[in-house]
């Protein structure tokens, strides 16, 4: 452990690529809780393999071009009387080094959270991110996600997926955003089209998901008839009543939902 203030210094900022590591990873990736140990020694781990590829990289340029590079064998013979004289130069190229190992991890991280592991998915990863992004790759464009929740007092929502929590558990304590058009049905009131423009619905209430993948309709040509239409993609077609229709039980109640059709699309 560091036993000066200097050296607490540089070893929090010696720690700064497998922070952002981390921080762009969990911004796209699906992730669990990770308990402190297990959070620190990402950040760690991540520095130093960020750092040591950098420096890996500065001894090959040190070794073509080193009247470029600071002279490292009087650094490591005099230290620190080399250092002081020489302040300017290697701070200057402190922060080049610890910057590019900053950019490298968050590269890294982008490239790896970019290809989540099946293992990390959770259902709603699965069925509002993968799933989507495997469409668009087949068929050029993102599709839109129309949701419909089946909650645990019977009703149904229904809108357009805004947010969704990327967990990678299929736990109680999450939740998911609709965006308007926002229907809403239930036994007494039967449908209803809402005014909200946006709802938040908690995974502990929702009982079962389904999903309609559809993609935005192009400007039709007003001399050729249908130009430029894109049919809608259903997922699970002959999912009970409403055809085209996945349900998936999301993890916020019982399990007996999963493969049941609701009334409501």
């Amino acid at each position: 452990m560091p036993t000066s203030l200097s050296a607490l210094l540089l070893f929090v900022v010696l720690q700064l690529p497998g922070l952002v590591y981390v921080l762009v990873w969990e911004r796209k990736a699906p992730h669990r809780r990770p308990s402190a140990f297990r959070e620190t020694a990402q950040v760690v781990f991540g520095s130093v393999l960020a750092e040591l590829a950098v420096l890996a990289l500065f001894f090959a340029v040190h070794a073509v071009v080193p009247a470029a590079t600071p002279d490292v064998d009087r650094l490591v013979r005099e230290g620190s009387k080399y250092a002081i004289s020489h302040w300017v130069s290697l701070t200057w190229w402190g922060i080049a080094l610890l910057t590019a190992a900053t950019l490298l991890a968050a590269a890294a991280a982008w490239w790896t959270a970019a290809r989540p592991h099946p293992s990390t998915q959770s259902a709603w990863f699965h069925l509002f991110a993968d799933r989507p992004q495997r469409m668009a790759g087949e068929y050029g464009k993102l599709p839109e996600a129309r949701v419909c929740c089946l909650l645990d007092d019977g009703s149904q929502m229904e809108g357009k997926l805004a947010w969704f929590s990327r967990l990678s558990s299929d736990v109680t304590d999450r939740d998911l955003i609709l965006l308007a058009p926002l229907v809403r049905w239930d036994e007494t009131g039967g449908e209803q089209a809402l005014t909200s423009h946006a709802v938040c619905l908690s995974a502990r209430s929702v009982r079962a998901v389904q999903v309609r993948y559809e993609f935005p309709a192009a400007p039709q040509s007003p001399l050729v008839a249908g130009a430029g239409e894109e049919p809608s993609v259903d997922v699970g077609a002959g999912a009970g009543e409403d055809e085209g229709l996945t349900i998936i039980d999301p993890g916020g109640a019982a399990g007996s939902g999963a493969g049941q059709a609701t009334g409501s699309g």
